[in-house]
C-alpha cells in the first residue's frame, strides 16, 4: 500500500470513528445521554447499571474501538500540516502529542465504564457511583489536550498565503471547537444544568460540534489529497 493510500485510509478513521462511537455510546451503550443524573443518589447508580450491565459493557466496548481511530485521524492531519512547515514542524509535532493524549483519555472512560458494569451488584452504591462519575469526568476533561490540538491546527490554518495546509475557515472552526470544549471545565462545580456532565455546554454542544468538525476537516483533506495527485500527474506528465 503506497502512502497516498495509507493516508487516505487515516482520513477517512474520522468518519468511521464518528460512526461507530455513535453507535457504542448512543444505540448501545447510553453514555450519551446518561443513563443517570449526575445528582443521582449512589443507590440509583448501581441499580441503573446492574439493570444495563450488558449494554454497558458491549457499548464499551464499541465505543474504545471507535475512539481509538482519533489517533489515525490525528495522524493524518499532522501528515498534511508537516509539508507547511519546514525544517521546524512544531504545530506538527504538536498535534501528534496532544492527540495521542486525548485518544489513550477517552479511551480509558471507555475501560471505566466497562469496569463499572463487570460486577455493580458486588461493589457498594458509592464505588459504583464514584467510578461512574470517573468515566464521565475522563471523557469530558480531556477538553486541554483536546484545546491544544485544535489550535495547533488552526495556527497551520492561518499559515500565510500558498503555505497554509488548511483553509482559513477551518481554522476559525477548529479555535470555535476549541472554545465550546473549553466548557467541560465546568462540570467540577456543577450537577445539574448546562454545564454537568450530561448537560447542553458540557456534552451535548461538544460532542456535535467535534462530529460536524470531523466531517469538515474529512472533506478538507480528501481535496488536498486530489489536489497533491493531480499536480503529481501534471508533473510526471501522460
Amino acid at each position: 500500500m503506497n502512502d497516498a493510500r495509507l493516508l487516505k485510509v487515516g482520513i477517512w478513521s474520522g468518519p468511521a470513528m464518528a460512526v461507530v462511537t455513535l453507535v457504542g455510546a448512543v444505540l448501545v451503550g447510553r453514555f450519551i445521554p446518561p443513563f443517570m443524573e449526575p445528582s443521582s443518589a449512589a443507590a440509583v447508580v448501581a441499580a441503573k447499571y446492574a439493570e444495563h450491565a450488558t449494554s454497558v459493557r458491549i457499548g464499551a466496548i464499541v465505543s474504545a474501538i471507535g475512539l481509538a481511530l482519533i489517533a489515525p485521524f490525528g495522524a493524518a492531519l499532522a501528515a498534511q500540516t508537516r509539508p507547511a512547515e519546514g525544517a521546524r514542524p512544531f504545530l506538527t509535532y504538536v498535534q501528534i502529542a496532544s492527540v495521542a493524549v486525548a485518544s489513550v483519555f477517552v479511551v480509558l472512560a471507555c475501560t471505566i465504564w466497562a469496569l463499572t458494569a463487570f460486577r455493580p451488584g458486588d461493589y457498594p452504591p458509592e464505588i459504583v457511583r464514584y467510578s461512574n462519575d470517573l468515566a464521565y469526568f475522563l471523557f469530558i476533561f480531556t477538553w486541554p489536550p483536546f484545546t491544544v490540538w485544535f489550535i495547533a491546527i488552526a495556527l497551520a490554518a492561518f499559515k500565510d498565503g500558498e503555505r497554509a495546509p488548511f483553509p482559513r475557515w477551518s481554522g476559525y472552526l477548529c479555535l470555535w471547537l476549541a472554545v465550546q470544549i473549553s466548557a467541560g471545565a465546568l462540570i467540577a462545580f456543577f450537577k445539574a444544568g448546562p454545564f454537568a456532565y450530561n448537560g447542553l455546554f458540557a456534552l451535548y454542544l461538544p460532542v456535535a460540534l467535534f462530529f460536524v468538525w470531523v466531517v469538515a476537516m474529512t472533506f478538507v483533506m480528501l481535496r488536498n489529497l486530489s489536489g497533491e495527485r493531480r499536480v503529481t500527474e501534471y508533473q510526471t506528465g501522460p
